[in-house]
């Protein structure tokens, strides 16, 4: 019996599909694009504000909101921040995978050596990037309004040993 949400994710799947052919194509991109290159990139554009877009606001309307009361009631608020830690740790361990290939090279390091080293890079600081904000701004200020400064540095502590 398929999950009640299966609309949701089939079309996740589509929007993944499509976000993986944009990393491709724009991975691939030549210094002179023809016309269906050209053609693919506005086909791009298109999905991006048209259908990627609308999903995101569609989500803000609908989806959230009823997220937010099924969690408060069921489920913990920050379950999607560690999912994250998850994916962090699949990151640094490809970067570092990719920097120990590049440090132990001798002589030229092969072109695909270096773009795999780049492309963690960018991977590991977009995703660490929006995870800092979202502890920033979304988590921290409730520490600032509703705990001590007591509070603060034991929850600190507990985190660093110091």
């Amino acid at each position: 019996m398929p999950r009640k949400t299966e609309r949701i994710r089939n079309h996740h799947k589509g929007i993944v599909k499509n976000l993986r052919m944009i990393v491709k194509r724009a991975d691939k991109i030549p210094a002179r694009p023809g016309e269906v290159t050209k053609k693919a990139l506005k086909g791009d554009i298109d999905f991006l504000l048209k259908d990627l877009t609308p999903h995101a606001e569609g989500e803000e309307k609908g989806l959230y909101p009823m997220a937010d009361k099924l969690i408060r009631k069921h489920g913990r608020p920050t379950a999607t921040m560690s999912r994250e830690h998850v994916h962090l740790k699949k990151e640094i361990a490809a970067y570092c995978r990719a920097a120990r290939q590049i440090a132990s090279a001798k002589g030229a390091v092969p072109a695909a050596a270096r773009t795999a080293l780049w492309k963690a890079a960018i991977r590991l600081d977009f995703l660490l990037s929006v995870h800092l904000e979202e502890e920033e701004e979304d988590l921290l200020p409730y520490f600032d309004k509703h705990l001590s400064q007591k509070e603060v540095d034991a929850v600190i502590e507990k985190m660093h040993g110091h």
